[in-house]
């Protein structure tokens, strides 16, 4: 049986990358900064920080199921929640996350 990658070990976005989708989604449940989430159209989908990158997490609202996970560093799906909270006068965490990584 695997061991859990844990973040002492420091998570890599490749590291990630390699994870069953169970994996993943612990990593993210235990290490992960919850910084926005949203639904629409019967899905969740919540963005984390995770150690230098980004999550997309997708669920199913009706079956509580996990439809997807997109680890990125930059692009245009982290662009997207940078315009929203800038326009939505939204927390900041996403936009303090950002400058970390710079």
């Amino acid at each position: 049986m695997k061991s859990e990658i844990t973040m002492d070990q420091q998570t890599s976005l490749q590291r990630f990358m390699k994870m069953q989708a169970n994996e993943k989604t612990s990593t993210l449940t235990k290490n992960g900064q919850l910084l926005d989430s949203y639904s629409h159209n019967g899905q969740k989908t919540n963005l984390y920080y995770l150690n230098g990158f980004f999550v997309e997490e997708t669920i199913d609202l009706l079956t509580n199921k996990l439809i997807d996970l997109i680890p990125y560093k930059h692009g245009f799906r982290l662009n997207s929640y940078v315009t929203a909270a800038q326009h939505e006068s939204r927390p900041s965490a996403i936009l303090n996350s950002i400058r970390f990584l710079n």
